[in-house]
């Protein structure tokens, strides 16, 4: 799931200069943001030894100044617009922060969202018409999908 974001960063976007990495994990996205983008990244997790992770991994990356780690279980970013949202969790959980990822991309905002098996799909896909995605590209990688979305405004 991490490779499809990948592939769908390096593919399909061309710039994206503030970045929120939404259960960051061992912070590789965050990381290829900075690399690829030259982006500023939020990230965050719920997992305390993810976030120790990812700031090793961050250091070792040299890219500590550009990454902001939180340990926190859902966004705490309302005022702030991204440009990209980078989302590889569970479809349970990114189900749940439809909504509050809405308002946090900016106008011509995107957001990748991974860790969704391909059987469900159509549910994942319906979900985001309900709160206003417009799905761009879709990626498959064996059993499972990728997908960029923006906002319907």
């Amino acid at each position: 799931t991490t490779q499809l974001i990948l592939q769908m960063m390096a593919d399909h976007v061309a710039t994206a200069r503030w970045v929120l990495d939404v259960g960051t994990g061992s912070g590789i996205l965050a990381i290829a943001a900075v690399k690829l983008f030259q982006s500023t990244v939020a990230a965050f997790d719920d997992d305390p030894v993810a976030v120790f992770t990812a700031k090793q991994n961050c250091v070792q990356n040299q890219v500590e100044d550009y990454i902001w780690l939180l340990c926190l279980d859902r966004p705490a970013f309302r005022q702030n617009q991204f440009d990209l949202i980078l989302a590889n969790i569970n479809r349970s959980t990114l189900e749940k922060l439809l909504p509050e990822i809405f308002p946090l991309l900016t106008v011509d905002g995107r957001v990748i969202f991974s860790g969704i098996l391909a059987e469900e799909k159509a549910r994942f896909l319906s979900k985001l018409t309900a709160h206003r995605f417009s799905v761009l590209q879709q990626r498959t990688m064996g059993e499972w999908i990728a997908i960029m979305a923006q906002p319907m405004r």
